[in-house]
């Protein structure tokens, strides 16, 4: 399977960023804030017509967007904006519950908005009974990974669903150095195998002081950012469309 890597160094902050499907870094805390707006879910779900490789995946993330600010210590805010449509009876067992990973020793996360609507145009809000922060059970040794879990009532064939998170980090993993693998593509789960379902639009946005420098290193996509400079820092901004859906091999059964 290809690797789609980008590599950032700041100055004394090197940044690794890759895009490939994985997990989005993101996530934590049982607390749902109000609901945002950041978007229209009503004029999404009018506008959104979907293709026949669409149909055919079965789900599509209409919109990917992790946006990072770093500090000149290395900490940082992160926010993620996830929307994504649901088409096939597959896909909402696939995408019935949700869950993302953080490291609970370098940073504290938070689920900002969550929300979905129907197929019959009925926008449905997450109960914060719905979210559980549950521990990494899977290793036999002490780790600091903990994952927020969550699931919409509602949720079934030509819905569409979103969530926001946020993740503030509280102390850089190597003082004054960032770095991070980041992905264009999302990967999500399932009791069989591992999806990668097509994407939209999938934007990266990198904040960095001014007095820093952003090294890159891209493979397997060709993709100029945007930049623009204020308020005493450099943005930099990635935007991949129309990204297509990734087979994946299933689980494979371990016989150690």
């Amino acid at each position: 399977m290809e690797t789609r890597e980008i590599i950032f160094k700041v100055a004394n902050i090197r940044l690794t960023v890759s895009f490939l499907l994985a997990f989005c870094l993101i996530s934590s805390s049982p607390l749902l804030e109000a609901d945002t707006g950041e978007s229209d879910l009503r004029k999404i779900a009018a506008e959104f017509k979907p293709t026949a490789a669409e149909k055919k995946a079965g789900a599509v993330i209409l919109k990917s967007h992790i946006d990072y600010e770093i500090k000149k210590d290395g900490r940082y805010v992160r926010k993620d904006h996830m929307i994504i449509a649901v088409l096939d009876d597959r896909a909402v067992s696939d995408y019935g519950e949700m869950s993302e990973g953080y490291n609970a020793y370098y940073s504290d996360s938070k689920l900002v908005n969550a929300r979905l609507i129907d197929s019959n145009n009925k926008i449905h809000t997450l109960e914060p009974d719905a979210i559980q922060v549950k521990t990494d059970n899977t290793r036999r040794v002490f780790n600091d990974m903990k994952y927020i879990t969550f699931s919409f009532k509602g949720l079934e064939q030509n819905s569409i669903f979103e969530f926001q998170i946020e993740t503030v980090s509280k102390q850089p993993i190597i003082e004054e150095q960032w770095y991070s693998n980041l992905f264009f593509m999302y990967g999500q789960s399932s009791s069989t195998s591992y999806r990668v379902d097509p994407i939209r639009s999938s934007i990266i946005s990198i904040r960095i002081p001014q007095d820093k420098e952003l090294i890159t290193k891209l493979e397997n996509i060709n993709i100029k950012p945007d930049k623009q400079q204020k308020n005493g820092f450099k943005t930099y901004r990635w935007e991949a469309t129309n990204l297509p859906e990734m087979k994946t091999e299933g689980y494979i059964e371990d016989y150690s």
